[in-house]
């Protein structure tokens, strides 16, 4: 499977590059603004995107709001150290998958991976109550925040 990284921090591209390539097995891209971004998905569409929210340039909202407007179907995670509820909801609503806060729990990466990657349709309902329970449990106290809890409402599957 083929994931998009775009990210602006080096060290976390380098950890996030021997972890998905190296430890997972995934082709990886990696881009290192929301320029950059965008013009790799004009080249190949990935099968996700982990797209940083804080970049100069072109800023990770608005690469979101352009990769959607193009592949609106295109999984993509938002993974940022900006832990700003109203920036999250905003993500949220323009239709990234989810929003997690650096530094986050590689588990709870593979989860998400795992979901959006095992094939091109939603994910279903056992799925998600698997993620929650998982995030709810394990991860929650570490300070993520999950795309339910921020919509306060059924996420975007109407689940």
């Amino acid at each position: 499977r083929r994931i998009l990284l775009v990210d602006d921090d080096a060290n976390f591209r380098n950890v996030m590059t021997e972890y998905l390539e190296g430890f997972r097995g995934y082709e990886l891209r990696v881009a290192v603004s929301g320029e950059d971004g965008l013009a790799a998905l004009a080249d190949a569409v990935p099968d996700i995107v982990l797209l940083d929210l804080m970049m100069p340039g072109i800023g990770g909202m608005a690469a979101l709001e352009r990769m959607k407007s193009a592949y609106p179907d295109l999984p993509v995670l938002m993974v940022t150290a900006n832990e700003d509820l109203s920036l999250a909801r905003r993500a949220l609503s323009v239709g990234a998958c989810d929003y997690v806060t650096k530094p986050f729990d590689l588990d709870y990466l593979d989860a998400v991976l795992n979901i959006y990657l095992s094939r091109k349709d939603p994910p279903r309902e056992r799925e998600l109550d698997f993620l929650k329970k998982v995030t709810t449990q394990h991860l929650q106290p570490a300070g993520l925040t999950l795309s339910w809890k921020i919509l306060g409402k059924k996420d975007r599957h109407g689940l």
